[in-house]
């Protein structure tokens, strides 16, 4: 290695200084920064040729280094020794590419026609490593990559550089793009209360790097961190023909900035979002007279404060979706809570989910009084006032009208609520009651009554605890859902199942075929009664009827042999069930439990 060494840095060096030296005697300044520009093949090969020609002007000029003082001679050496490195580098670097080329293209994957790659690279371009990896991986993946711009239509970056470069490399191609500024990055001595001035340079920088391509945007997701909402909006005045779903989220808009500063300019977009179907707005405000509520498929709505509006305003826009999917309102409010009388509620027969949480007892009212729902509706609402049925829905008539998805209900299920969950009723809807006290949830109970359910076939009460529970209030729950066929008793006390024994003077649900009690404590003689009465002469019309078919009992109380062989003797089907954790300790005292349980977590031995 030494005798190769010798034999050609040597030579490569003296003719480098000689070069350079003639090169100086030409004008040309020597040091640490000359040559200034990278060196090429080319110019190594010519440095590395004794015959190479000088430059014109040189030709006849000495260029002897042994003249010139001893400062300027070092000088010129180590200008040569850069400049052999920074070459001999580029050279290897240069033929390494070349070698890993070739190896490249001798394995299979070289093989597949672009079009194939550019097929696999748009399945998993969104995964790792993702565009960018995968145009750094080889001259051909990178030449395949950059002329599939599908590649780069979905965008997720803080970096307005990057956003830039996949606007630009995704060409004509309708493009989703996620843009949210890291506010600690951009201004990491913020106070909660101060506004960030570099963010707000960021979503100017933002806006005006999409404005060439707002034409081709599919979907939008903003974040206005650090930026009110209004400012933002501001920016935001570009059409946006092609946009099918925009999101605009501010992450502590409420805690920051006031409801006028959380509301965005009507004419957002210049007005022109003729094809948006799906608009998602967290902490942000667009006013109701914004005609982006024009032919809407989903809206969701969160912390929204509409200002200079009423529910009904907000119902009217609806009437502009006829084809809503989807509406999902989330503490929204309105400055005014005046209701007008609705003549004609608006139909939207496309709904399909509907949920309303956080919501005033007042708005959730004026809102399903002004619409008309079609049957096979999911409809969710969380109060927050202590409302009751009664307060939340329009009158009976109104509900066989206008929400007749309540009446379509062939499932009910009600829980009574324990100390970390509110009370609910649910079947084609969820239906949840934020209030406090046992009176409270007996109202909500009572309030069932509120809704027609002619189609009602199976009924589950859980969690009717012995401070919720009396005569009155489970006579009224069965005597509206008379037509029911299956009872279902989680966590009730033995009182209730006491009363589905049939007699002259009560006849709860007399058409009951399927009965199941579920941890209530019953007694042998209970079920005993429970059968003997459901399965013998009709009371009043002197007829058999055999209409329990099925009954079920988990955790009963002295339930011996002798009831099970009495059970037995009647024409039903008998099943009993033991959990393995049940505690009898107390199995006297089945009225003493409150049964505060979650449902669902006994487990079958």
């Amino acid at each position: 290695m030494s005798e190769i060494a010798s034999a050609v840095v040597p030579s490569l060096l003296r003719d480098l200084i000689e070069h350079i030296c003639r090169m100086r005697q030409c004008g040309v300044p020597v040091g640490s920064h000359w040559p200034a520009f990278a060196p090429s093949d080319t110019l190594v090969l010519s440095l590395l040729s004794p015959s190479a020609s000088a430059p014109e002007g040189l030709a006849s000029t000495s260029g002897s280094l042994s003249t010139l003082p001893i400062a300027q001679q070092c000088e010129i050496i180590s200008t040569a020794r850069d400049f052999a490195v920074a070459a001999l580098s580029s050279h290897h670097q240069h033929l390494l590419s070349a070698v890993q080329d070739h190896h490249n293209r001798q394995q299979p994957i070289y093989r597949l026609p672009n079009e194939v790659l550019s097929i696999i690279f748009e399945f998993v371009g969104t995964w790792k490593p993702g565009p960018l990896g995968i145009s750094h991986i080889s001259k051909l993946w990178r030449q395949v990559a950059l002329n599939t711009p599908s590649l780069w239509t979905t965008i997720h970056h803080h970096n307005l550089f990057l956003v830039n470069l996949f606007l630009h490399r995704s060409k004509s191609v309708p493009v989703d793009l996620d843009f949210s500024p890291d506010r600690l990055r951009l201004h990491p001595t913020s106070t909660q209360n101060s506004l960030c001035p570099q963010t707000d340079a960021t979503m100017s920088g933002f806006a005006w790097t999409l404005r060439p391509y707002a034409h081709r945007l599919r979907s939008l997701h903003l974040s206005c961190s650090g930026i009110s909402p209004r400012l933002l909006g501001q920016h935001l005045d570009m059409p946006v023909p092609m946009l099918h779903s925009l999101s605009v989220s501010s992450l502590d808009g409420r805690f920051r900035y006031s409801t006028a500063q959380r509301e965005m300019p009507y004419n957002i977009f210049d007005g022109c979002t003729t094809r948006l179907r799906e608009l998602i707005l967290d902490d942000v405000c667009i006013p109701l007279a914004s005609p982006i509520y024009t032919g809407l498929a989903s809206i969701y709505l969160t912390y929204v404060s509409f200002i200079d509006s009423s529910p009904h305003d907000f119902t009217r826009r609806l009437a502009a979706c006829p084809s809503l999917n989807h509406l999902h309102l989330h503490a929204v409010t309105f400055d005014t809570l005046a209701q007008s009388s609705v003549l004609h509620p608006v139909h939207l027969p496309h709904l399909k989910a509907m949920s309303f949480e956080e919501l005033e007892r007042d708005l959730i009212c004026g809102i399903l009084n002004s619409i008309k729902v079609p049957d096979s509706l999911r409809l969710s609402l969380m109060s927050l006032d202590e409302a009751t049925l009664h307060d939340l829905l329009p009158p009976r008539a109104d509900i066989t009208q206008n929400l007749p998805n309540l009446c379509a209900t062939r499932s009910l299920y009600i829980y009574g609520g324990q100390e970390y969950s509110l009370p609910k009723i649910s079947g084609t809807f969820d239906f949840e009651f934020a209030g406090g006290g046992d009176t409270f949830v007996r109202e909500v109970f009572f309030s069932i009554s509120r809704i027609p359910f002619p189609m009602l076939k199976s009924l589950t009460i859980s969690n009717l605890t012995k401070y919720i529970f009396d005569s009155v209030l489970f006579s009224h729950i069965l005597e509206h859902l008379h037509t029911i066929t299956s009872l279902t008793l989680e966590r009730c006390p033995a009182a209730a199942a006491e009363m589905l024994t049939l007699t002259p003077s009560l006849r709860l649900c007399p058409s009951l075929q399927f009965i199941v009690l579920d941890t209530c404590r019953i007694s042998g003689a209970t079920a005993i009664a429970i059968a003997r009465s459901r399965t013998s002469l009709d009371y009043t019309q002197g007829k058999g009827q055999m209409c329990l078919r099925k009954l079920i009992i988990r955790n009963g109380v002295g339930i011996d042999v002798d009831v099970m062989r009495t059970l037995q003797e009647f024409p039903i089907e008998l099943e009993m069930h033991v959990d393995s954790d049940y505690d009898y300790a107390d199995s006297d005292s089945d009225s003493e439990s409150d049964f505060g349980s979650e449902p669902g977590s006994d487990s079958e031995s």
